[in-house]
C-alpha cells in the first residue's frame, strides 16, 4: 500500500522545514537556519536549498513553452545521488548558465536529441548549458522540469523562501539529527524553531 520513496537510500533523506511562533510549520527555510547542517557537518553528508520559478524554455523547433525550473544550490544532486540519466550533476562554483533538464523535458522540447549534453537552449530568453539530463520518472521537488544552481550568499541569508534538503551521512541516525535540530533551535531564538 505505501510505495517507498523512488530515491537512493531515502531514510537518509530529510527536508527541513521552520515552525512559526505558534508551533506550525511553514514549509520553508531560511539559508541561514540551514547552513550550520550542511557543509561539514558530522551528520550530515549533503544539504541543498531550493526554489522554484516559472518561466518560458525554448523547444528545439523554436516554439517557446511554459516552464517550472528549481534553483538550487550546488549539492542538491549529491542529496539526491542517484537522479542522472546523461551528463553530470552540478559541481562545486558550477557557473550559473549551466542547466539540468529532466527526462520529460528532455523527451517532450528536444526529442530525446541524444546530443543535448553540452548543447546550448533558451531558457527565459537566456542561453543556457545543458550538462545533463535526469533518469526517467526523476522531477523533484514536485513539478521540477530544470534545475539551475544559485548562490544562497549574504543576501539571502533571512529570506524564508526556500526549501530545505539534507542527506543524512550512513554513520548517521534520525535520532542525532532530531537532538541536533533541538539544539540548532535553541540557538537561534525562542521563536524560531527547525
Amino acid at each position: 500500500l505505501l510505495k517507498p520513496l523512488p530515491y537512493s537510500e531515502p531514510d537518509r533523506l530529510f527536508a527541513l522545514r521552520s515552525m512559526d511562533s505558534n508551533g506550525l510549520p511553514t514549509g520553508l527555510m531560511a539559508p541561514r537556519f540551514a547552513e550550520p547542517l550542511y557543509e561539514g557537518h558530522r551528520l550530515v553528508e549533503a544539504g541543498a536549498l531550493a526554489w522554484a520559478r516559472a518561466g518560458s524554455i525554448m523547444s528545439s523547433d523554436g516554439t517557446p513553452y511554459p516552464f517550472t525550473a528549481f534553483f538550487v544550490t550546488d549539492r542538491f544532486f549529491d542529496v539526491f545521488t542517484d537522479a542522472m540519466a546523461m551528463g553530470r550533476a552540478f559541481a562545486a562554483k558550477e557557473p550559473p548558465a549551466s542547466i539540468i533538464i529532466s527526462h520529460s523535458t528532455w523527451e517532450k522540447y528536444f526529442g530525446s536529441d541524444p546530443a543535448i549534453v553540452g548543447s546550448s537552449i533558451t531558457v527565459d530568453n537566456g542561453q543556457r548549458s545543458v550538462i545533463g539530463v535526469t533518469r526517467p520518472g526523476f522531477s523533484f521537488p514536485a513539478g521540477a522540469e530544470a534545475w539551475q544552481v544559485f548562490d544562497a550568499g549574504p543576501t539571502l541569508t533571512d529570506r524564508i523562501n526556500f526549501q530545505g534538503y539534507l542527506r543524512l551521512r550512513p554513520t548517521a541516525t534520525p535520532a542525532q539529527l532530531e537532538a541536533e535540530l533541538a539544539a540548532l533551535s535553541a540557538q537561534l531564538g525562542p521563536n524560531t524553531e527547525i
